[in-house]
């Protein structure tokens, strides 16, 4: 592992790091991402024995909270600083276990410095989550939504990575190859 970085991985269906593993590379886009291996190990415990594709990927799809049929390919592992990313939630930092869905349950401390960019992204976003066309479920409790346990909503942490991060890209993989082999 590179010296004070962290392994993330996101799921998507762009094509664009496919030649660059083992590269360093800056992002041109925010990216959601789960920290390694948890994702993987998700698949190994309870994807394992599910012998049709369409069924994997749709179990995957509840647990990180998007929506069915939405063309993920590839996870994409990277080599990140934890300085470069952030919680999407009220409360952004990475280091603890809590975090606020809203700014006002932010406990008042000298230490509550609310950046006014960080504000505005997070309602930026709020206002387009919950749309019924194009919409995501957002908790903004920094996991995704599990839509598909019966059980309980909580998924896994999530991230987001910054534009203009630098990173390195560890691997590319197929989603059976990621989640299964």
């Amino acid at each position: 592992a590179p010296k004070d970085k962290i392994l993330v991985v996101t799921w998507t269906s762009f094509t664009g790091y496919d030649n660059q593993v083992g590269q360093s590379t800056t992002s041109t886009r925010q990216t959601w991402v789960t920290v390694a291996p948890e994702l993987q190990n998700f698949c190994k415990e309870k994807l394992k024995d599910v012998p049709n594709q369409s069924d994997r990927v749709l179990r995957l799809e509840q647990l990180l909270g998007l929506p069915p049929n939405n063309g993920k390919t590839r996870f994409v592992e990277f080599w990140v600083s934890p300085d470069n990313l952030f919680r999407p939630s009220a409360d952004d930092e990475i280091t603890d276990r809590t975090a606020f869905g809203e700014f006002t349950q932010i406990p008042a401390s000298p230490d509550a410095n609310i950046k006014l960019s960080h504000l505005q992204w997070f309602e930026n976003l709020r206002s387009q989550s919950y749309k019924t066309t194009g919409g995501y479920p957002w908790t903004r409790m920094g996991y995704t939504y599990d839509w598909g346990n019966p059980n309980s909503e909580v998924g896994l942490s999530e991230f987001v990575i910054n534009t203009g991060t630098a990173f390195e890209v560890k691997s590319v993989q197929t989603t059976d190859k990621y989640c299964i082999s």
